[in-house]
């Protein structure tokens, strides 16, 4: 091989490889945007169950409210 062939086959990778990080960068953005908005109606669905979960049994504590074991 010669120098320019070494040099083009070095360009024809870095341009692949510049693709396909572009490609990630993008996927991860909306990825992030995708847990985003599940987390906000994640939060949402809390508000509506947590007076519920009060509700139906008030003296029993709800998961949120308790502590870890003692072992942990």
């Amino acid at each position: 091989m010669t120098d320019d062939s070494d040099g083009m086959d070095l360009e024809i990778r870095l341009a692949f490889l510049e693709d396909q990080l572009d490609q990630l960068s993008n996927e991860m953005a909306l990825q992030q945007r995708h847990n985003a908005r599940l987390s906000d109606e994640l939060n949402r669905l809390m508000v509506l169950v947590r007076p519920i979960l009060k509700a139906s049994s008030p003296n029993a504590p709800t998961e949120l409210d308790q502590s870890p074991p003692p072992h942990y």
